[in-house]
């Protein structure tokens, strides 16, 4: 018996990346997965507990914290038979044509099948795209794509015994800002990076010399720029477009961080074509 939960990615971009699925399941008695193949890559994270895990006939031991990694066509079955120590573990299946370079950098080899996480930052992006199936009406590609790499990149630092430098983690923060800044929160970006809220916003503005609640607002204003430069579009829907939606919101932010009004700034742009 298995408490159980599962959730497939229905999007087909074509991306590089892609996510088929994720899910979670606690093992409540002994259990052995049938074996089966599959046509995707596939890395569990032990919760608690321990199991095996076989590959074409290959046994590999796998206990709370490992991470277990399954290739494309490969014959596998995985079971939790000590009833003292039943294992329970998150999962995330996917696929593209990047995924074998991406895994190759990180050191993720197909001799490397089993690996101990010094962190639960890919237990912990997991979860978050589990309850992200659960309570979103529409799925962002981009956002599933951020949570394998973040998923990747929590592998590397362990594979690679390495520890992410205050830079490294402002740079994933920017990083993600840039990816997600029409719908992006403080919060998002807190949780992403996995670090105290209060220490994060200290040595985001340390290394930034802006809040990140500025940091956000001000990139929202570089991309509202280049949107009225290209003239398209009404600056009600560029407000929209850039995630800040109220457009006296918006003028009020942008004549703070432009010195000069919505209207002056695109009256400036017709009369310097003029000209």
């Amino acid at each position: 018996m298995r408490k159980r939960m599962e959730f497939y990615n229905t999007l087909n971009n074509n991306f590089g990346l892609h996510m088929v699925n994720c899910g979670y399941e606690d093992y409540l008695e002994p259990y052995v997965v049938k074996p089966r193949t599959i046509n995707y890559y596939l890395i569990h994270y032990v919760i608690k507990g321990e199991g095996i895990f076989k590959e074409n006939g290959k046994l590999h031991k796998a206990v709370a914290d490992d991470i277990f990694i399954i290739h494309p066509d490969e014959v596998i079955t995985y079971y939790s038979l000590d009833t003292d120590k039943l294992w329970s573990y998150c999962w995330v299946g996917f696929d593209g044509r990047d995924v074998i370079p991406y895994l190759r950098e990180i050191g993720l080899t197909k001799d490397k099948r089993v690996v101990r996480l010094n962190n639960h930052v890919m237990m912990k992006s997991i979860m978050e795209v589990v309850n992200y199936f659960r309570q979103s009406d529409s799925i962002c590609e981009a956002k599933l794509n951020s949570i394998i790499l973040n998923c990747l990149s929590s592998i590397e630092m362990s594979i690679k015994n390495k520890k992410r430098t205050k830079t490294d983690y402002v740079t994933m923060a920017t990083g993600f800002i840039y990816k997600n800044y029409t719908t992006v929160t403080v919060n998002d970006v807190v949780k992403y990076v996995n670090l105290d809220r209060s220490y994060f916003y200290r040595l985001f503005k340390n290394e930034t010399g802006r809040s990140p609640e500025k940091f956000i607002i001000e990139y929202r204003i570089e991309q509202a720029i280049e949107l009225i430069k290209y003239g398209q579009y009404p600056l009600s829907q560029i407000a929209d477009l850039v995630g800040i939606g109220n457009i006296y919101y918006f003028s009020k932010l942008f004549k703070k961080h432009m010195g000069i009004s919505l209207t002056e700034y695109k009256k400036s742009l017709i009369d310097g074509v003029k000209e």
